[in-house]
């Protein structure tokens, strides 16, 4: 399935090697978590690793938004 929109809210669990979606969301979603987030995780090999990391949310929007307008 695809969505055609820059930005996407998704609650995903992991366990035993598979994901799972909770809850997704792609027009209302709020920037209040990421901007009190000290940190996120990303897995590499297989291994889930926590990266410490101070948001910058003008970089992520221009991250998410610049390659949709390209394509437009």
């Amino acid at each position: 399935m695809q969505f055609n929109t820059p930005f996407m809210s998704l609650d995903i669990g992991h366990k035993n090697g598979a994901f799972y979606l909770f809850e997704f969301q792609c027009l209302c979603l709020g920037q209040h978590t990421f901007e009190k987030s000290k940190f996120y995780y990303t897995q590499i090999n297989n291994i889930w690793e926590r990266v410490f990391e101070t948001p910058d949310l003008e970089k992520e929007m221009v991250t998410a938004v610049l390659p949709y307008i390209k394509k437009k």
